[in-house]
């Protein structure tokens, strides 16, 4: 693809190209992407990544760090929480940085500190297996002191400075970036925290950047692209490779909050079929969720579909036991995860802060058996009680701190 500018004095840096789609790139897609609407789809994802690459590339900087919005509703690669509002801002490991704002009242504020380039710069390793370990998690509600309104302020650094009498935690010399995760159970009535950044250790006022620096950043947004492409869809085919179809399993995952077991496998079913997810509970866990993907690893629309539930959300049965119902039609019950007519995606669950670790049994049924398959005393969801329950969560997801 070549374009030219407006004034037509020659054609614009070979950086543009990013735009060009890597469908022929990223094999290894059941569904081979012959579906028009899955290639469209695609296309949607890849330039979604682009968007993504202007803050992670372009926008941020260690010496001037600012926590940009990095998944979300438009940015839903990777299988983003939905009950988590996600931002990012990198740093150096000798860097001194100090964090400060309000606590809110979500669920858990927590901080992970990450020590890979491909997190943050979106090079380095491009699989799972390779990504490099986290140098910590680091929760608000640990140490820190608030004062009457909720207000804090730590000081992350190699060593503690000189004559700092207030909070403070040390900063792995590999840190490469801070991944916030707030996360809520209530999207309706719990408040996201405010938080800023900023490194001590610079002047105050950030200088303009120069062509060239400006030129090598905007140069890294193909890499950027294929390489977050490679890494997400090595990772859902390697699901699959594990025979993770229609059941689950505990996942390690490298990136994820050290206090938290994944469950994951991939769901495949046709229009008339559902999964029955049935499960104990673990007897002690601060959080648990269970949320669908499609089969490119992006959280299908939290916000106008169910296709989450939590340890608010569900409804658990006479016995203890959480069960819900994955399929394309409303199934009338209250804890159905909606996969929006997919037909193949994934499935993840979360435990944190767990006594035991509980496996979930899939039970594929048809969706005219759906009734049958679950408790006789099963609550009836109506159509108008549906259409509630999704404008509620539609406006819970829209006061959450997205952007």
């Amino acid at each position: 693809m070549t374009l030219r500018n407006t004034e037509g004095t020659g054609p614009w840096p070979s950086y543009v190209d990013v735009l060009a789609p890597y469908v022929e790139h990223v094999p290894g897609l059941p569904s081979g992407l012959q579906d028009p609407l899955l290639r469209q789809e695609l296309y949607q994802w890849l330039y979604a990544q682009a968007a993504q690459g202007i803050f992670g590339l372009v926008y941020q900087d260690p010496e001037y760090p600012d926590f940009w919005p990095v998944y979300n509703q438009v940015f839903n690669f990777g299988f983003p929480n939905p009950d988590d509002a996600y931002y990012m801002a990198v740093v150096n490991g000798d860097g001194v940085y100090r964090l400060s704002g309000y606590r809110g009242t979500v669920r858990m504020l927590e901080f992970h500190i990450g020590t890979n380039r491909m997190m943050a710069y979106g090079t380095g390793a491009t699989s799972a297996e390779e990504l490099s370990p986290p140098a910590g998690d680091l929760d608000i509600d640990q140490g820190v002191h608030f004062d009457q309104d909720g207000g804090f302020e730590v000081v992350l650094s190699g060593t503690r400075p000189a004559g700092h009498a207030g909070d403070w935690w040390r900063l792995d010399p590999r840190a490469t970036f801070i991944l916030v995760r707030q996360r809520a159970y209530d999207w309706l009535h719990e408040v996201d925290g405010r938080l800023t950044i900023e490194r001590l250790d610079r002047p105050a006022i950030r200088p303009r950047r120069t062509a060239e620096q400006i030129a090598r950043r905007l140069g890294q947004m193909s890499a950027w692209m294929e390489n977050w492409t490679h890494l997400i869809v090595n990772f859902s085919v390697s699901l699959r490779k594990r025979g993770l179809i229609n059941r689950l399993e505990v996942v390690e995952q490298q990136g994820g909050i050290s206090t938290q077991k994944y469950l994951m496998g991939m769901f495949e079913l046709a229009p008339d079929e559902a999964l029955i997810l049935e499960t104990e509970l673990p007897r002690q866990c601060r959080y648990w969720s269970f949320h669908l993907t499609d089969e490119m690893m992006s959280s299908i629309d939290a916000m106008n579909r169910q296709t989450s539930l939590n340890g608010l959300t569900a409804q658990l049965d006479a016995d203890g036991r959480f069960r819900a119902v994955l399929c394309a039609q409303d199934p009338g019950v209250p804890n159905w995860l909606d996969t929006a007519a997919y037909a193949r995606g994934a499935i993840v669950g979360r435990w944190m802060h767990f006594s035991n670790c509980p496996l979930p049994v899939l039970t594929k049924v048809k969706v005219s058996q759906i009734r049958a398959a679950l408790p006789a005393g099963t609550a009836v969801v109506s159509a108008q009680q549906r259409d509630n329950a999704i404008r509620l969560r539609r406006k819970g997801a829209q006061l959450r701190r997205r952007w």
